[in-house]
């Protein structure tokens, strides 16, 4: 009679420890998901804007677009640098545009880790000026009427002028 009982004392223990077993399993794993859920919404992009000399880019606007459709915009602080927090795994697309350079593109993939810093060059944008020239003049004429800026003076204006000797 003693092994019966002390067999059911082990089988009720094997049972408690079983459900305490998957318990803490359950636990363990929500936990897990939890912080990894946490490290997701925790994911960013930073990077820093520069010139082709390696000076950075105060006011520069950067975009962050994700399957094609912008989904942030900002702009770079004194050292250039520019951040897009809470983002979620998958493919991004970073814009960068400064008045008088070529917009600079860069594809990022965000992971289950944020990326690396990335440093985004601009080239100097090409110049074209176009100078038109054609021969619409006005007429020039010496006649007194036709110049705008004319003064008329009489012969007695002239002989009332004092003369400083």
């Amino acid at each position: 009679m003693q092994f019966s009982e002390c067999a059911g004392t082990m089988l009720v223990g094997g049972f408690r420890g079983m459900r305490f077993f998957r318990s803490a399993s359950f636990l363990i794993t929500l936990l897990l998901a939890t912080s990894q859920a946490q490290a997701q919404a925790n994911l960013v992009i930073t990077g820093i804007v520069q010139d082709q000399t390696g000076a950075a880019f105060l006011g520069a606007q950067v975009d962050l677009l994700r399957d094609g459709r912008q989904d942030r915009t900002t702009t770079t602080d004194v050292s250039g640098a520019f951040r897009f927090e809470r983002l979620q795994p998958g493919n991004y697309e970073v814009r960068t545009q400064k008045e008088g350079f070529k917009t600079g593109i860069s594809k990022v993939t965000v992971g289950n880790r944020s990326p690396g810093r990335l440093r985004i060059v601009l080239s100097i944008e090409n110049l074209n000026q176009q100078i038109t020239v054609n021969d619409d003049t006005p007429d020039v004429s010496t006649d007194a009427s036709d110049n705008r800026d004319v003064a008329a003076v009489d012969r007695q204006a002239l002989d009332n002028l004092p003369i400083f000797d």
